[in-house]
């Protein structure tokens, strides 16, 4: 698996129409989308190479090529620092632009990835804050001032992201932070067929995180699962997915298998930089954050990307009807 680095500029009328949305997509999304979703018909009927390039996103993935990388992408002028004691009230309060966030739907509407929000996450927000925040310093959170270990984003949930899709808003140039990412076909290559299908059994379960957990008082564990699941995608966070009581020795011997695989499986690694969008799998695949060089933890708490989940298109997210809140295409119950 290697690294996709899209050439392509945004289109200097485009810069401008970001600029000039006034609409907050906190407490008017619906609105905001409306004015994206017009956008981005714009963007189609001229016929841009950048339209040409996100198409190529998608032809892409028909490929079997999964990670892209957008460097030079239009972000805020302006973007605060917030408090780390409670980071998303102090955005509302004080961020008064959404480039990134119109940036970000953008090229979902361009890419065929429509986005995915919970009812009880952020608020219901479709827009996420990769941001530290002092209650969940140290822990396996998005958070957490710290690294995160190979997982799929919201491992525990039934209804899960196929990509990820992470703007860098604020990334500091003195410590070196990297995003990590594993293909599933890799991980899979290094394991037996018996472990393959003790891993397509459920015998396994995820704990939610503690920022799901502190969201919604019910999510405390997901129901048994399955660890690999279809041809190549994954369940499975490390060192939270665990066995069931009583399963199979075989169980713990396939898990094992998979921990030791992620060791050696090869991996794509980038250090998000300002104006960089890096589109990954979810689902197809394991990514991680790794603080490979520390010299100052201030501007790791300061880091702020901003991050999108997204579905792999409109057919995958149908999928999921029964599970939306309202009629609201993307928004997750979790009553």
């Amino acid at each position: 698996m290697r690294l996709n680095i899209i050439k392509c500029g945004t289109p200097l009328f485009v810069n401008a129409a970001l600029e000039k949305i006034n609409i907050n997509p906190y407490f008017e999304f619906q609105k905001f989308y409306k004015k994206i979703l017009t956008l981005a018909y714009q963007i189609e009927r001229k016929e841009t190479n950048f339209y040409e390039a996100l198409k190529g996103v998608r032809l892409a993935r028909n490929r079997g090529e999964k990670v892209h990388l957008i460097r030079g992408c239009p972000i805020d002028r302006e973007i605060p620092v917030f408090c780390n004691i409670d980071p998303l009230s102090d955005k509302y309060l004080r961020k008064k632009t959404f480039v990134g966030e119109g940036y970000l739907l953008l090229i979902s509407l361009l890419t065929d990835s429509p986005l995915l929000a919970y009812e009880t996450r952020n608020n219901g927000n479709f827009f996420h804050d990769v941001y530290a925040q002092e209650k969940y310093y140290f822990t396996q959170t998005q958070k957490t001032d710290s690294d995160l270990y190979f997982h799929n984003d919201r491992t525990a949930h039934e209804v899960r992201a196929d990509y990820i899709y992470l703007l860098g808003m604020r990334c500091d140039s003195i410590n070196h932070v990297e995003t990590c990412y594993i293909d599933g076909y890799d991980v899979i290559a290094n394991l037996t067929e018996s472990e393959q299908d003790w891993l397509r059994q459920p015998w396994f379960k995820t704990p939610f995180d503690a920022y799901s957990s502190d969201s919604n008082i019910t999510q405390l564990s997901s129901s048994a699962h399955r660890i690999l699941i279809e041809e190549n995608s994954f369940r499975y966070y490390d060192t939270r997915t665990t066995v069931l009581e009583g399963a199979p020795v075989e169980a713990w011997k396939a898990l094992v298998a998979l921990k030791n695989s992620l060791q050696i499986s090869p991996k794509v690694r980038v250090c998000i930089q300002n104006q960089d969008l890096l589109m990954i799998p979810n689902q197809q695949g394991l990514h991680s954050r790794n603080i490979i060089n520390l010299i100052d933890i201030n501007k790791v708490r300061e880091r702020y990307l901003l991050k999108t989940y997204n579905f792999s298109s409109k057919e995958r997210m149908s999928i999921h009807n029964n599970h939306f809140s309202n009629g609201i295409s993307g928004l997750v119950s979790e009553h």
